[in-house]
């Protein structure tokens, strides 16, 4: 009984997104909502498979923004890079906006208001 009980914890965990408050640095996520990149003349998608690892949370104090800074995992195009775009996230009615911009070697940065970072974020737990 106690087994199923936390088998069904650990489903719970996974199930919603984290809030923005709840990333943690060096933790894997799976993305919630896909991300479309703009690379040069392409377009390239992050699905909800995707895994990012987030390695560094930088507070940008002087514009109210928090900096989420993430490594895609398996990515297979280190060289390409985008320019800084923005897309609504939408989970239960709660809008938040999430800037986001690809750099070389795979580094995916998101940038959030710091009135968001009580909402839910764009990741999930990823399965160990």
């Amino acid at each position: 009984m106690r087994v199923l009980l936390l088998f069904l914890l650990s489903l719970n965990l996974f199930a919603a997104p984290q809030t923005w408050m709840d990333v943690a640095k060096l933790q894997d996520y799976k993305l919630t909502s896909p991300i479309e990149l703009k690379v040069e003349n392409k377009k390239i998608v992050l699905d909800t498979n995707t895994t990012l690892k987030v390695t560094e949370i930088v507070g940008l104090d002087f514009i109210n923004v928090t900096l989420f800074e993430t490594r895609i995992m398996g990515c297979d195009f280190h060289n390409a890079s985008s320019e800084l775009e923005i897309f609504d996230f939408e989970y239960q009615g709660e809008l938040t906006v999430v800037g986001y911009e690809l750099s070389s070697n795979c580094h995916l940065e998101l940038f959030i208001e710091n009135v968001d970072l009580r909402k839910k974020s764009i990741f999930n737990l990823a399965e160990i």
